[in-house]
């Protein structure tokens, strides 16, 4: 065991190599033999590296969490994955891609229920450690953003690596990559959170959508939808819940001008003092009791373990993006992001706290 731990240090202080939407677009558009072998080789030397930084941001958790049994479980199984790959020869020829790829497939699926794990994790460590969480949330906070951008890198590299290989390339996509109107994706994020708000509630705000200057991006359509759908989860939410009748509606404006895309989503919810900015974005943070886990039983996971407005800011900042939460209390809140819609800006990392660990 000694010896892997020293093997997933080592690669946890090799640099990565951000990609740009563009670059990973442009070049699974005209796929062929030599890219397929040169993509894995690619992935051969990456992945390994981002998945020993992510052990490491787990290693340097404080103690009573790290020590936690769920916890353990998540870090094991990114060990197992580790010396899996570690073992995998390196791709020279079709079929050892082919063989690669497959791999791959079994370890997406293998971690595919990190988050919500976690999200667990966390919860009880939060009821069964409250001070000592309380004097760590900062740096816990920190530690997991890079985790989870981590992951979401890694997930992107990964599943984009799987769906070239298996031809999803169309007209207006490669892989996960998709050039399309936004109006599309927020409207299905609108009809989503509808559906989910109308399980729990007799009477949900209406949503009024304005498009200004309509055009196609470069992104990734899940990680809009994500983004869209968490925030207007919360603002329907809150709107419901400070009005006994006549709810206000929400209202969401889409601009696109130049290379950025940027969206207002506008709520009468009452808002709440700005000094608890910081803490809405917090992995501790829920608006969700306990006994209410998962209430709406949706595909999203993590719904209301507190993870969705953390997330939906580090998807928003992974490709250079921005998302930005202003209330004005006892009237309601505007929360802004914004997007580059030419896929140009590169992947974005937190400099790793861990590597001033000796």
């Amino acid at each position: 065991m000694l010896a892997i731990l020293n093997q997933v240090r080592n690669y946890s202080l090799k640099e990565t190599t951000p990609l740009s939407l563009k670059t990973i677009y442009n070049y699974g558009k005209n796929i062929n033999k030599k890219r397929i072998i040169k993509q894995s080789q690619y992935l051969y030397e990456e992945v390994p590296i981002r998945i020993a930084k992510r052990i490491v941001n787990l290693q340097t958790l404080p103690y009573n969490l790290c020590k936690m049994k769920g916890l353990q479980s998540i870090h094991d199984d990114y060990i197992t994955t580790f010396e899996t790959l570690l073992s995998h020869k390196y791709p020279t020829n079709l079929n050892q891609c082919l063989e690669f790829k497959t791999t791959l497939e079994e370890l997406h699926k293998k971690h595919k229920n990190v988050e919500f794990n976690f999200a667990n994790v966390l919860k009880s460590y939060k009821n069964t450690n409250h001070q000592e969480m309380l004097l760590n949330e900062k740096t816990i906070n920190y530690q997991l953003k890079e985790f989870y951008l981590s992951r979401i890198s890694l997930r992107l590299l990964i599943n984009q690596h799987i769906e070239v290989m298996n031809e999803n390339i169309g007209e207006n996509n490669v892989g996960m990559i998709y050039i399309f109107n936004p109006e599309e994706v927020i409207n299905k994020a609108i009809k989503e959170a509808n559906r989910v708000l109308d399980q729990k509630y007799i009477d949900i705000p209406d949503i009024n959508l304005q498009i200004i200057n309509s055009k196609k991006i470069m992104y990734i359509p899940r990680y809009l939808h994500y983004i869209i759908f968490e925030i207007l989860k919360n603002s329907m939410e809150a709107t419901i819940n400070n009005h006994s009748s006549n709810l206000p509606p929400i209202d969401i404006i889409c601009v696109n001008y130049n290379d950025q895309l940027s969206i207002k989503i506008s709520d009468k919810g009452g808002g709440f003092p700005k000094d608890n900015i910081n803490q809405i974005f917090s992995f501790f943070y829920s608006t969700i009791q306990d006994h209410e886990h998962d209430p709406y039983n949706i595909k999203i996971p993590i719904s209301g373990f507190g993870h969705g407005l953390g997330l939906s800011k580090l998807y928003a900042n992974y490709f250079g993006g921005k998302l930005h939460v202003i209330p004005m209390q006892g009237i309601g809140t505007d929360t802004f992001i914004h997007l580059n819609s030419l896929g140009e800006n590169s992947e974005i990392f937190l400099e790793s706290m861990a590597d001033n660990i000796a």
